[in-house]
C-alpha cells in the first residue's frame, strides 16, 4: 500500500528542518509519542536505529526506526518496523516563496495479523489519515510555536 501526503508550512526550510530533526519535539505533533531511544549509531544518522515508544488507546506500541538515508535538508528516508507492519517513509523538503513544502511518500509493504489486514482492506485510507494528521499537527506546531 503506497500513498503520498503533502503540507505547506509557513516557515523557512531551515526552521522546519531544525524542528523535524529534534526528537525531543515529537511529543508536540505526534499523538501518543512517549520516547525515542537511539540503539545503534547517532540519532537520525544514516544507518542508525532507534526504538520509538507510543501509547495508543492505552496500549504501548514499539516501533524500530532504521535510517536508510539522511540528506537533510533535502530528504530523510527511513524504515519503520512494528510487529504488525513494515513501511518506509521518504520525507522530502523544499522551499518556495519563503514557505516549506513537506512531502511524505509512504510504502507499507508488510501487514500481518488478521485485524491489521482487515483494516487495510476495508479502510485503507486510515493509514493515510494518520500520516496526514501528524503532518497537519507538525505544520500547526511550527506555525504556532513561541519563538525561543
Amino acid at each position: 500500500m503506497k500513498f503520498t501526503c503533502q503540507v505547506e508550512i509557513n516557515d523557512s526550510l531551515d526552521s522546519v528542518i531544525k524542528e523535524f530533526s529534534d526528537s525531543e519535539k515529537l511529543k508536540y505533533w505526534q499523538d501518543g509519542f512517549v520516547s525515542k531511544t537511539t540503539i545503534v549509531g547517532n540519532n537520525m544518522a544514516t544507518g542508525s536505529k532507534s526504538e520509538m515508544k507510543y501509547l495508543m488507546r492505552g496500549q504501548e506500541m514499539l516501533i524500530t526506526e532504521t535510517v536508510l538515508d539522511n540528506k537533510l535538508p533535502d530528504y530523510f528516508y527511513a524504515k519503520y518496523d512494528h510487529k504488525h507492519t513494515e513501511n518506509t517513509m521518504l520525507s522530502k523538503f523544499s522551499e518556495k516563496n519563503g514557505k516549506t513544502i513537506y512531502k511524505a511518500e509512504i510504502d507499507y509493504y508488510r501487514l500481518s495479523g488478521f485485524m491489521v489486514n482487515l483494516i487495510a482492506f476495508i479502510y485503507p485510507k486510515l493509514f493515510k489519515k494518520q500520516v496526514d494528521k501528524w503532518m497537519q499537527q507538525f505544520k500547526a506546531y511550527i506555525e504556532n510555536k513561541e519563538n525561543d
